[in-house]
């Protein structure tokens, strides 16, 4: 005995997925590529106005499905104190989650930033999909 479901839609997207991958994985990519540079664009928006090299230190990479938005590990001496002080990547984690021995709270920018993002990503995809499945048929 052999039972067999159909439903609507998913023998289209299974063929899409076959035929137009190459197609499908670049639209995808170019709509994570968007929600990266969004992201860092708003937690640049959200860090602390005082603290110009930590918001120059919020950067984006990557390509096709991966992408990251992080804090650049670099070291700038001219901000003077401990190595801790010269590196965005230290003491931006500071703002982000605060410090309570060096008296600095709490003031996300990274975490709303990426929060403010998720519903424009998940709108963004499904076009994304959606046109690479129309271009196929």
């Amino acid at each position: 005995m052999k039972a067999l479901f159909t439903l609507d839609g998913v023998r289209g997207l299974e063929r899409a997925l076959e035929r137009g991958g190459e197609t499908l994985r670049a639209r995808v990519g170019a709509a994570c590529a968007q929600t990266a540079r969004n992201v860092q664009l708003s937690a640049q928006g959200f860090a602390p106005r005082r603290e110009g090299s930590l918001i120059r230190a919020i950067k984006v990479e990557g390509k096709g499905l991966n992408w990251r938005v992080g804090l650049d590990n670099v070291t700038l001496p001219g901000r003077g104190g401990t190595t801790s002080h010269q590196t965005p990547a230290v003491y931006g984690v500071w703002y982000e989650l605060g410090f309570v021995t060096r008296n600095i709270s709490a003031r996300p920018f990274m975490k709303p930033a990426a929060d403010g993002q998720e519903r424009p990503h998940i709108d963004r995809t499904e076009q994304a999909i959606n046109a690479a499945i129309g271009d196929m048929n």
